[in-house]
């Protein structure tokens, strides 16, 4: 819609998972390594947490295009907290898609079912990967304890499946509660909210996407944003989203403080809490 007002060939700050538009900032290509390095070296599992919106399912697809094709198959579950004892099942038919039983398989069946396929992997030459998002909402003895089964799943050789659990700070401290599980996990990775430095970087990286170099925003509102977003990717998308919208609506040649902070305050955005383990 305003597109044309500010010469760009695409929005900027659109939320799709564009690979081109990914930012490597410090704290995600650190993390970036040290998952890869988990999972080419079969060392096991591993975890990724962070507050929302600072891009974990964003550094999560940047990862699974960048593993060698001997990393499949890959299964990506957004929502494993619903499945409880029925995780295993779940995997298993993703990993193999049409060799669904007739009748929903025993949690001692799953087990099997995926123990197989998952050699029958191995033998192939394959490595599989599973990511459970939201990994930090899973609750009950039963969904946990069919996460710890699925990480320990193991031949001679190694780890036969590499499990990246991916939530919120909380997470790191219901895995800390369940030493079976944690000492599966090879790697524990923490993201943090951009600086301003790096929101000065992001928002200049995310304009040149979309086709331009020159300097929508003044160095103020830059800053403005910064404040109001907290440092988090995708409150800096909303509020920059909006800022180029009205900008075009008002006939601006570039985005002020003012029209930031303005819409911040419409938005009732404040900067997000962090939690701390």
């Amino acid at each position: 819609m305003y597109e044309a007002w500010w010469q760009l060939a695409r929005r900027p700050f659109d939320t799709g998972r564009d690979p081109a538009a990914y930012y490597p900032s410090e704290t995600h290509q650190g993390a970036l390594a040290r998952l890869r390095y988990a999972i080419e070296s079969a060392r096991g599992s591993a975890l990724l947490a962070g507050p929302a919106g600072t891009g974990k399912s964003v550094l999560i697809g940047q990862l699974l295009r960048q593993l060698p094709e001997t990393f499949a198959p890959q299964v990506r579950l957004a929502c494993p907290q619903a499945l409880g004892r029925e995780l295993l099942a779940v995997v298993a038919a993703q990993l193999s898609p049409g060799r669904d039983s007739p009748a929903p398989p025993t949690t001692l069946e799953a087990y099997q079912l995926l123990e197989e396929r998952l050699q029958a992997n191995s033998l192939a030459g394959q490595q599989a990967v599973v990511v459970l998002d939201e990994a930090h909402l899973i609750a009950g003895s039963d969904a946990w304890e069919a996460v710890r089964a699925l990480a320990a799943l193991e031949s001679a050789q190694g780890p036969l499946v590499s499990v990246l659990l991916v939530g919120q700070p909380s997470l790191i401290g219901k895995v800390a509660a369940l030493p079976s599980l944690e000492e599966r996990l090879a790697m524990k990775c923490a993201l943090r909210p951009f600086t301003l430095e790096e929101t000065q970087s992001y928002v200049q990286h995310r304009l040149g996407y979309a086709g331009t170099t020159a300097a929508v925003f003044e160095p103020a509102a830059v800053e403005a944003l910064h404040e109001h977003s907290g440092g988090s990717p995708r409150r800096i998308n909303r509020l920059a989203d909006l800022a180029l919208l009205v900008g075009f609506a008002e006939g601006l040649s570039r985005i002020s403080a003012t029209v930031v902070s303005s819409l911040a305050e419409e938005l009732l955005l404040e900067p997000p809490l962090i939690e701390v383990e």
